[in-house]
């Protein structure tokens, strides 16, 4: 839901209390929502975030802040031992400025050196993805998956495609994601160990970590792109997707809804007992491995027989708003919103009367914002498994667009003229 053309927007970010991940308060109850200035400018256009935060302006420029490490995660997990984790696996996509120090530049957002002005963006766990005006994808951060779709720089200064110290922080258009391999492309969305991007003429394609719509065999990291088949979505126009942990919602142009299994456990094959796929039904429907990585659509009747309008999938549940504005959830019982909470694999309605606008998935939390202007918040952070009311907002004003992080959200509002920054 992007911003009108010429509107004067303000980013407001909220969570926990570590400013240096983006989060000011809390999610729900009387905790400040604090409003993101930085290298901002007043005319956002589209909110992304997972560990760190991106916005887009009308110009084409893509704000970072956030982490700019692999802590956490990634390369601080090698062969299921503890090592060392990248100090800048180059997430943000930009290099602090002279005299401004490493935890300045994380919380307050600054331009990424894109080449060429942008018109979609994404954040992945440890990375992060732009679509060029050209149609050509951006890449940069962590590339131990293959997730960047190009040859990036180890620590040693080595070319490498994959591997624990693989990363660039500069964003660059990949080899490996251009025509032929990859027809222009509109949007993008990464999950935490893969990215998917979005054709101009409705195909899907995914690279990294992922064996959703794959041909089985070969290893489950590609650094090329591979068209995501199955199901009959070879023959549909997807419009949307939105990635999870270790899952895929495809929103298709005659509204249907597809959802697929990356194959991952969620914590690239580091767990001793990894959970079977859809462990949690985010697929909204009951399948398991190897069916569970093929892409199928939900049953005609899973959303109450609408069509869907949007998607949103976080870690473990999974979101969608039929064209009557009505939510629907499934998956884990602890940011599905549901009561009593309980993991379901079966699309249920979620705020029964109120019509919603726009939803987003994080970690273990969700928000919507509906379409009276108020936003509402529920799971992680939020003090509350079902949907609660969020405080701190300005009245009064239009939700152009939400962003659910690992553990923080982001919304994007309209700005009275009078207002200062």
């Amino acid at each position: 839901m992007p911003a009108a053309t010429g509107a004067r927007t303000c980013v407001f970010s909220w969570g926990g209390a570590d400013a240096a991940r983006g989060w000011r308060g809390v999610s729900g109850g009387a905790g400040p929502v604090g409003r993101v200035h930085g290298e901002l400018t007043e005319r956002v256009a589209a909110l992304a975030a997972s560990r760190g935060s991106l916005a887009l302006d009308s110009d084409g420029r893509v704000f970072t802040w956030g982490f700019n490490d692999s802590r956490g995660g990634g390369d601080a997990y090698v062969r299921g031992r503890f090592g060392s984790a990248i100090d800048a696996s180059g997430q943000l996509g930009r290099v602090s400025k002279p005299g401004v120090s490493a935890a300045a530049a994380k919380a307050n957002p600054g331009a990424a050196a894109l080449p060429e002005p942008a018109v979609a963006i994404a954040s992945g766990r440890y990375h992060a993805l732009a679509v060029g005006r050209s149609g050509a994808v951006v890449s940069w951060g962590l590339n131990d998956h293959g997730q960047l779709g190009r040859a990036a720089r180890s620590a040693a200064s080595s070319r490498c495609r994959e591997g624990p110290s693989c990363h660039d922080g500069a964003p660059r258009a990949a080899w490996a994601l251009r025509a032929p391999q990859l027809p222009p492309v509109r949007a993008v969305v990464a999950g935490r160990y893969f990215s998917v991007a979005v054709t101009h003429d409705g195909r899907v394609f995914a690279w990294g970590r992922c064996a959703c719509g794959r041909e089985a065999g070969g290893p489950l990291a590609v650094s090329r792109p591979y068209q995501v088949r199955g199901g009959g979505l070879e023959s549909e126009q997807v419009s949307e997707a939105s990635a999870g942990y270790a899952h895929l919602l495809l929103r298709t142009a005659r509204g249907a809804l597809y959802s697929c299994a990356s194959g991952d456990d969620g914590y690239a094959g580091r767990l001793a007992q990894p959970p079977p796929p859809n462990e949690h039904g985010e697929l909204g429907r009951l399948s398991s491995a190897p069916e569970a990585t093929q892409p199928r659509p939900l049953p005609p009747d899973a959303l109450g027989g609408s069509q869907t309008a949007a998607v949103a999938a976080g870690r473990c549940a999974s979101f969608a708003v039929d064209t009557a504005g009505t939510l629907h959830a499934w998956g884990c019982a602890q940011s599905n919103g549901l009561a009593p909470p309980r993991d379901r694999a079966t699309p249920a309605p979620l705020l029964v009367g109120r019509r919603v606008g726009a939803v987003a998935a994080g970690e273990y939390h969700a928000l919507a914002a509906l379409r009276d202007g108020s936003v509402l918040v529920w799971g992680a952070h939020a003090r509350s498994q079902t949907p609660v009311p969020l405080r701190g907002l300005p009245a009064g004003r239009r939700v152009l667009s939400l962003a659910a992080g690992y553990q923080h959200a982001l919304a994007l509002l309209e700005c009275t003229d009078g207002e200062s920054r």
